[in-house]
This record gives C-alpha cells, sequence and structure tokens, in this order.
C-alpha cells in the first residue's frame, strides 16, 4: 500500500507492522528505525546538471520538476525544505508512478526528485542520470513502523528480526 493507507492500518490496528519510509528524523512511538537513504536530482541521460555525483538543492530552484501527487508525506517534506531554502519548484507534472516518472525524465521534459530507494528500482531501466542532492542533504529514514494496539506477538517479533538482517545487507 501507500504510505498514507499503511499508516492508517496501523492507527486502526489493521496491521501490526509496516515498512515505511519517514522524512524527519524524530522518531514516532515504537518506530524502528533500519537505515537512512539520501534524496537525489534524477535527469535524462547527458543532462549537465547530473553530471557530478552532488548537486546543491539551490541548483534546483525553477527547474522543471515531477513530483508526486498530494495528499504525500514526501511532498509536504519537499515544500517545506523549499520554503525554507528559497526554492521554487516549477512542477510541470504529478504522477504516483515511479515508472511514469522515469519516463517523463527520461524523455528530458523533466527532472525528478527521488530517495535511493525509488531511484534504484528505475534506474537499470532507464537512460537517466542522478546526482546527490546536498545543502541540505535530504534523507528519507526507512523504517519498521507498528501499530499502537496491542503487544508484538511471536510471529512479528521473528519478522522484524528477519527485516533488520535483511537491512543490514541491503543498506
Amino acid at each position: 500500500g501507500q504510505g498514507a493507507q499503511l499508516e492508517t492500518w496501523l492507527d486502526e490496528g489493521q496491521s501490526a507492522l509496516a515498512i515505511l519510509l519517514r522524512h524527519q528524523n524524530i522518531p514516532q512511538p515504537g518506530d524502528i528505525y533500519l537505515s537512512k537513504m539520501p534524496t537525489y536530482l534524477v535527469s535524462q541521460k547527458g543532462d549537465p546538471l547530473t553530471q557530478y555525483p552532488t548537486i546543491e538543492f539551490s541548483s534546483i530552484n525553477q527547474l522543471p520538476i515531477a513530483l508526486f501527487c498530494r495528499p504525500n508525506k514526501w511532498r509536504d517534506e519537499l515544500d517545506r525544505l523549499a520554503s525554507e531554502y528559497e526554492v521554487n519548484f516549477k512542477i510541470v507534472c504529478e504522477a504516483d508512478s515511479l515508472d511514469m516518472q522515469a519516463q517523463i525524465t527520461e524523455s528530458g521534459k523533466a527532472y525528478a526528485l527521488l530517495g535511493s530507494a525509488a531511484l534504484n528500482t528505475i534506474k537499470d531501466r532507464y537512460a537517466i542520470n542522478a546526482s546527490k542532492i546536498v545543502n541540505p542533504e535530504i534523507l528519507h529514514y526507512l523504517t519498521i513502523g507498528m501499530s499502537k494496539h496491542g503487544k508484538l506477538g511471536i510471529a512479528e517479533k521473528i519478522v522484524i528480526e528477519r527485516i533488520r538482517l535483511i537491512a543490514n545487507t541491503i543498506f
């Protein structure tokens, strides 16, 4: 499910656990943080802005950007950062599909702002470049979110330990 849907399931006790991407480093009660992941400016292959490993956040001011649709906590965090650092997004497309954002980016019609997990999902299927955004570094936090209803059983504890082991080998 999408992040908002998973959060609702946790809040209502319909799910015991969920793997979530948080966008602030303040843990919510019961969260287990697994890894932090940077955000990248993604462009079509050969774009001069992404020829270097990093790019300043201020450099994306007024670039044509494809972003996720609202309501979306990631989008809210990007809007907050843009306001704080006086960066204006020129939003040319809103799409919740990574593949749609990748296709638009590959065509050169827009850039995308994606976390490393999303980038890893699409990088081998599209002709794209990516540079890590710095100043500020924009991080995603991979977490296990837990329901506030009831206590964890043996099965949930085993699943948490397996997820931690997997996360340690990947990140």
